[in-house]
């Protein structure tokens, strides 16, 4: 389901809560930005599909965001997983060339949609957008390398791998415990790469080891050290 709202609201959800934009003033967003759309999706919502012709990038105001595509016998891949405050699409949009994976949301998810052209218009108004852009980009393909690495290694590895990396790159800060949605066995194989089974093995190990826990809402995971984890692997 899609909800327009102003431009104002959009804009001031853009300055407070996306680190693109932080700084910028209100009044020059909203002379550039044009009119945007914000868009609340529900779970398992593709965003955008591999090779399909860009018109928009996507701001991420809450929710998780899959990136993927598939290999040859047609077993999809995730190359990446984002969340709020970050920003979808912009590598299509600045070679305006059809998008070279799908974006899939993992959980409910809010997002506003910028036109491409209001985009572009807003990386010419100021340096700071560009070298912004680029820090993105440049993150976004460390992410993906690390992503890589973590298909290769043995299954527990490749679990633990995850976990931290979701919790240091899109976790939240509770009762000073890092916190990260509850995705089910499925989620969680589809993002790895392993059988639920595996998975499965792996988090009750963990759990018993009380590395992790689920919380009462049943809807988060808790670590409650970020470093007894990372004892686990080399991750770093």
């Amino acid at each position: 389901m899609k909800v327009k709202q102003s431009n104002l609201i959009a804009i001031k959800k853009l300055s407070q809560h996306n680190s693109f934009f932080h700084g910028f003033s209100e009044k020059n967003l909203k002379n550039f930005l044009g009119h945007l759309t914000t868009c609340h999706y529900p779970k398992n919502k593709i965003i955008f599909m591999e090779n399909n012709l860009c018109d928009c990038v996507y701001c991420i105001v809450d929710g998780w965001i899959k990136i993927c595509t598939h290999n040859m016998k047609g077993k999809e891949l995730t190359l990446n997983i984002v969340g709020k405050g970050e920003i979808i699409g912009e590598i299509s949009t600045l070679e305006k060339i059809p998008h070279s994976t799908d974006a899939i949301t993992l959980t409910e998810s809010t997002i506003i949609a910028i036109p491409l052209s209001n985009f572009l218009a807003f990386l010419r108004t100021d340096t700071v957008a560009i070298i912004r852009l680029a820090q993105l980009i440049s993150k976004r393909l460390r992410q993906t390398n690390r992503w890589l690495q973590l298909r290769d290694a043995e299954s527990s590895l490749r679990v633990v791998g995850v976990l931290l990396f979701l919790a240091e790159n899109m976790g939240e800060i509770h009762t000073k415990k890092n916190y990260i949605p509850y995705f089910s066995l499925r989620e969680l194989a589809s993002i790895t790469g392993l059988t639920p089974a595996t998975i499965s093995r792996v988090l009750s190990k963990l759990k018993q080891s009380g590395l992790i826990f689920r919380g009462t809402d049943k809807e988060k995971m808790y670590i409650p050290n970020l470093n007894s984890l990372k004892e686990l692997t080399n991750y770093n």
